[in-house]
């Protein structure tokens, strides 16, 4: 389980009735490029979009325009194959 303390930015879990809210203490939202349907993931929900140029985007968070150290993660589940693609952009 994942705790809200001062070190958590964001957590988007995508497995209840609003997938797009970060349910950290700080409150960001999620935005997706097309329409995406939920599915089951690693754990719980996950977003599945409907095409290759598909993607989901966190508002900005001031937090990382800084020069501390964090760290990302995330499940990825390629259901087509394809030329690889950007996971995480900058």
């Amino acid at each position: 389980q994942i705790l809200n303390d001062v070190t958590l930015l964001f957590y988007f879990p995508f497995d209840s009735d609003r997938p797009l809210m970060d349910f950290s203490t700080n409150g960001y939202y999620g935005y997706t490029s097309s329409t995406y349907m939920m599915s089951n993931g690693r754990r719980n929900e996950a977003l599945l979009f409907n095409t290759s140029m598909s993607y989901f985007q966190s508002q900005c968070v001031p937090a990382l325009r800084t020069s501390i150290v964090f760290t990302i993660s995330l499940w990825v589940y390629p259901v087509l194959g394809g030329n690889g693609g950007t996971l995480i952009h900058f």
